[in-house]
């Protein structure tokens, strides 16, 4: 084994080299891919759980979650009740602009993604 004398510390370099040789060595006894081989198929989400949605308990234990964990809790439970609510995905949710909320007259003025109609929404108890 040929070892190298760092020019910085003036010690020789042996161990390092014998920690590469290591390394290559448990390298090549990995297990190589072949060529054609598709992963696994992913389970259906039916196998996976019974239902895809949140019941009405589950969204309110969601938002008092979300209002008491964090620095911006008033701000996020705020978000996930207005998203329940009234359907909205998350890119019109974060896409919301203050022009769009009419505080006086209780309305929120929703533009819509993938092809959806802009709709004004009724805004109400906690929400306003």
């Amino acid at each position: 084994m040929h070892s190298q004398e760092c020019p910085k510390t003036g010690q020789y370099e042996e161990a390092t080299i014998s920690r590469i040789r290591h390394l290559r060595v448990a390298a090549a006894t990995a297990p190589v891919a072949v060529n054609r081989t598709v992963p696994p198929r992913r389970l259906s989400n039916v196998t996976l759980r019974s239902r895809e949605h949140l019941t009405p308990d589950e969204v309110e234990r969601l938002v008092m979650a979300a209002g008491r964990r964090g620095r911006y809790g008033h701000r996020d439970s705020t978000l996930l009740m207005l998203a329940y609510r009234h359907g909205l995905r998350v890119g019109e949710l974060v896409a919301l602009r203050w022009d769009q909320v009419d505080a006086t007259g209780g309305l929120l003025h929703v533009t819509r993604l993938k092809r959806g109609l802009p709709s004004t929404h009724l805004l109400r108890g906690p929400e306003l």
